[in-house]
């Protein structure tokens, strides 16, 4: 069990490794850095010898708080305990500890050497004599090695490319946690801090480095460096004016053919790092659709030709985004040397044929293809996310897809201020290459479900001052958050109040339920909290939609919503 000592109050009586009495210090001894620099919480690293310090025997993982030291003894009787007097001029250094122990006070006597954030003790057994020197002796001294506990360190300097000097004007912080069974091994991707256009290069991140917390520079391009690697000789909590050099990293030239050989010109060619996120469309693309600026994008000639650099640690793969194939991933072969020769052959694309075919859905609508990167040998923290248009009565083509398992959706707005989408029509669709798959959103029978949701503008619900209102259907048996969504409808106040009317795309023939959520204005606490905010309000009820004919409309009585229970 961890243990962690803290003073308290009890008399007090010292004698110290030297026996000399001691009148009031000059200035320079007065002002010695050793009585600030030794307060604060220690963690035992390791310990030689019996380990005992002051009344109890101490190991690796144990703290030890130090918060009286003087350059002499005394203070109040009634006040202190664990008084730490030091002799930083004597050589080595000396240390007295003083504590209360079974009736009376008891004094340690030791020697101590402060290097920046690590103290080393080397104390005596009670009541033996002052130890000479840093070496745990049987029946004489103990070594104990203790690290300052830190809480956060602030590090802040530029980022430069190491060949130029010039600043580095596009990159990203990313943290790690050091491993508790491995202290040199970091898996980093806990976080990532990016910035927009930053021309100077500057950089500023706190660590928790006692925690274990790291964090290092990410840059297209180069090799990742890490702010910090260990603490500053000094003791020093913050650091500025740091200059991290990011190197180029290994250099590798090749072509990009296509499956039957030809060069693919003004390809996207990719060092894959942390940092690379949606590669689509020939290019890496953020959440909004926009360019990924911070992704170094290397165009390939017209013979497929490239150049890339940036290769090292944990950037060793290469991909290329293209309009003959999406998207395709190659490891770099192994070695320190530059490697010019390297070509990726890109297989055959897979085809999928899109049909769109639903009464009362918008004529123009958007696909969204997710493929399961993840599940891909060699493709992990790559996303391929892509959406394309697809029209009713028309069907799309899409004839440049890398081979594997796809989530599609389709996608329409729900017409609402906020600019939402509903996600309808869940499936998962496996592409092969060479090969035509078919998917279809057609629904040839069926009807449209028409209904109210009843108490907009009544007692509870009307207080709360509604400001949207979701109507979802879904299949009335099975697991609600996989099931997929066969309509979403959308409401909000505008000129005239709610009235809760709503009127859905044809539904095939089948029973669903049908879920109206209603969304209030936000308290204080949830517009402070991150997560999902929940509805105010809720209702459902379930439809039968029959082969032929129409559904009897359906009425949504609402109640306020309940967490769920197990």
């Amino acid at each position: 069990m961890r243990k962690a000592f803290q003073a308290s109050s009890a008399a007090i009586v010292v004698l110290t490794c030297a026996s000399v009495a001691y009148g009031a210090p000059d200035t320079a001894l007065r002002d010695h850095p050793d009585l600030a620099r030794l307060k604060g919480e220690w963690k035992v690293a390791s310990v030689e010898g019996d380990g005992v310090l002051r009344w109890q025997k101490i190991g690796p993982g144990d703290t030890v708080r130090i918060d009286n030291v003087s350059l002499q003894p005394g203070g109040s009787l009634e006040a202190i305990r664990d008084y730490y007097v030091l002799s930083p001029l004597k050589t080595p250094k000396q240390l007295d500890v003083t504590f209360w122990r079974e009736g009376g006070f008891v004094t340690q006597h030791g020697i101590y050497k402060l290097s920046g954030h690590t103290l080393t003790l080397c104390m005596a057994p009670r009541p033996a004599a002052c130890p000479a020197k840093f070496a745990a002796e049987s029946g004489k001294s103990t070594l104990i090695v203790l690290q300052r506990v830190i809480e956060s360190i602030q590090v802040s300097g530029h980022v430069v490319d190491d060949a130029t000097g010039k600043p580095v004007t596009r990159f990203s912080i990313q943290g790690g946690h050091v491993d508790k069974k491995d202290p040199a091994k970091i898996t980093w991707g806990y976080w990532m801090q990016t910035r927009g256009s930053n021309p100077k290069g500057t950089f500023s991140t706190r660590l928790q480095w006692s925690a274990g917390w790291r964090s290092r520079i990410i840059a297209g391009g180069y090799v990742s460096q890490p702010t910090l690697t260990e603490l500053p000789k000094d003791g020093a909590v913050k650091i500025t004016g740091m200059v991290i050099r990011l190197k180029r990293g290994r250099e590798v030239s090749g072509h990009v053919l296509d499956h039957a050989g030809k060069p693919v010109k003004d390809a996207g060619v990719y060092v894959i790092n942390p940092t690379i996120g949606n590669l689509t469309g020939g290019k890496a693309v953020e959440h909004d659709g926009k360019e990924d600026k911070k992704a170094i994008r290397i165009a390939t000639d017209a013979d497929g030709a490239f150049t890339v650099t940036g290769i090292g640690e944990d950037a060793q793969r290469i991909a290329v985004t293209c309009s003959a194939l999406d998207l395709w991933i190659v490891p770099v072969p192994k070695g320190d040397a530059a490697l010019d020769n390297l070509e990726i052959r890109l297989p055959q694309p897979g085809k999928l044929v899109v049909r769109y075919d639903i009464a009362g859905a918008p004529d123009k609508a958007r696909l969204f293809m997710q493929l399961h990167t993840w599940e891909m040998d060699g493709w992990s923290g790559v996303t391929n996310n892509r959406r394309d248009p697809i029209q009713q009565h028309v069907e799309t083509v899409l004839d440049n897809l890398p081979p594997g398992d796809y989530t599609i959706d389709r996608t329409k707005p729900l017409g609402l201020k906020r600019n939402e989408e509903a996600w309808l029509d869940r499936r998962t669709v496996k592409v092969e290459s060479g090969k035509t798959t078919v998917t279809e959103f057609v629904r040839p029978k069926g009807a449209p479900i028409t209904g109210q949701v009843i108490g907009l503008d009544q007692g509870e619900v009307a207080k709360a001052k509604p400001t949207r209102v979701y109507v979802r259907v879904v299949p009335a048996k099975g697991d609600r958050s996989r099931s997929p969504t066969f309509d979403r409808v959308g409401m909000e106040p505008g000129d005239k109040p709610m009235d809760g009317k709503f009127t859905t795309e044809r539904i095939p023939p089948g029973q669903y339920k049908v879920r109206a959520e209603v969304f209030v204005p936000e308290t204080k606490q949830q517009r402070r909290s991150t997560g999902i905010v929940p509805p105010g309000f809720v209702g459902e009820a379930l439809v039968t939609v029959p082969e032929e004919g129409l559904p009897e409309p359906v009425t949504i009585q609402l109640a306020p919503w309940k967490y769920p229970t197990r």
